[in-house]
């Protein structure tokens, strides 16, 4: 009986991948498609504590120049806990002085400073050593990351399709963030830039203020974005008798995607009077749309694969009756049920056995239920 339930439910999984539209799987990466960056205003945080020594030694090495990181937010922050001499120490070229301290005194050193006093803007490293008489003291290191170059180099930017992409109007994708961060982890605090093609409302700051990050963290955005030929010119547009081309230059990669054209909609000035939808040819960069992917009331194509670039589509058809420039309606065939979708892009068939495999599962356990318990 416990066979009988797990093949149930292995088919069960099975049907629903099978089901599930391929298109909706592909991973683009930032050189297929327009995609969320990190812009002016965003900054990664990396700090950590010191505790009261007598003696501390660190050298920690850094992925960017340090003079890449806010040059005054950056800094190491000194706080006696009591009374305590400073007898020594650096950063990087920059040497602290003696001085005595009190409970409650503090001091601040800079990129500013330490720049000013000899460290090297190029330095790859931040070595800091501190020697004191006694433990009654702590440090805090603060690295303010801002340059924008550098914080879109410690991330990976990819995107999925969350609907069929629409070449004439909008879909929904999600956009992912995956951090390669140098250390253990940041805190980010990120400004977004869209694509050009975003669509709608979108939202500069999508993640919370001080999200900490690690090496394989991933933040995601998920936001609408417009298909390529959403918005057509009469200058994208040449009619001739039979022929209409269309031209259209997409930012992004489209895999399986739609084109719904509505031939009595202005932007087409009748080019589509004459159409005879039963010698109707679509190609699009000199690829032609199967038949089968093609239906009408209007023009509905669908498993069109769009270039980044330019794109050509090119719609052609005979004049019905040899030339007498009337539409001739399609030939109507008599709907097959099994191919049909109830719910969009899922065809009946596949519904169908769904709902016979949840009838044999759930009768197999009801008769399992019913045995006699020994």
């Amino acid at each position: 009986m416990k066979r009988q339930l797990i093949l149930a439910g292995i088919l069960l999984v099975s049907l629903a991948m099978a089901m599930s539209p391929s298109v909706l799987g592909v991973t683009y990466t930032s050189s297929q498609r327009g995609m969320i960056t990190a812009v002016t205003g965003s900054y990664l945080l990396y700090s950590y504590a010191i505790p009261g020594a007598t003696s501390y030694d660190l050298n920690t090495t850094l992925p960017w120049a340090i003079a890449d990181f806010d040059h005054t937010l950056t800094k190491i922050h000194f706080a006696a806990t009591g009374a305590v001499n400073l007898t020594g120490g650096y950063w990087n070229d920059r040497v602290f002085p003696w001085h005595h301290y009190v409970n409650g005194n503090t001091f601040d050193e800079t990129i500013t400073v330490a720049i000013s006093n000899g460290l090297n803007p190029n330095d790859l490293y931040s070595h800091i050593y501190l020697t004191a008489n006694n433990t009654a003291w702590s440090a805090t290191v603060s690295y303010y990351l801002y340059d924008v170059d550098d914080i879109n180099s410690a991330i990976v930017y990819t995107e999925i399709d969350n609907a069929v992409p629409r070449i004439d109007g909008t879909w929904s994708v999600t956009d992912n963030a995956t951090f390669d961060v140098p250390f253990t982890s940041m805190l980010a605090y990120m400004t977004i830039g869209y694509p050009s093609t975003a669509a709608g409302t979108t939202d500069p700051n999508p993640w919370a203020p001080g999200t900490s990050v690690h090496t394989g963290s991933v933040l995601s955005d998920t936001y609408q974005k417009y298909g390529p030929a959403h918005s057509l010119s009469s200058d994208d547009i040449v009619a001739t008798t039979n022929k209409v081309s269309v031209s259209f230059t997409a930012k992004d990669v489209m895999t399986k995607a739609i084109w719904d054209i509505t031939p009595t909609n202005s932007i087409w000035n009748g080019a589509f009077n004459t159409l005879n939808t039963n010698t109707f040819v679509a190609k699009i960069n000199d690829h032609t749309i199967p038949s089968s992917d093609i239906t009408f009331a209007s023009i509905h194509m669908k498993n069109i694969n769009i270039a980044k670039g330019d794109n050509v589509a090119n719609f052609t058809w005979t004049a019905a009756g040899g030339g007498g420039g009337t539409t001739t309606p399609p030939t109507t065939t008599t709907p097959n049920v099994l191919t049909q979708e109830v719910v969009a892009g899922v065809p009946n068939w596949a519904l169908g056995a769904i709902i016979i495999i949840i009838v044999i599962a759930g009768y197999a356990i009801w008769k399992n239920e019913k045995k006699p318990k020994k």
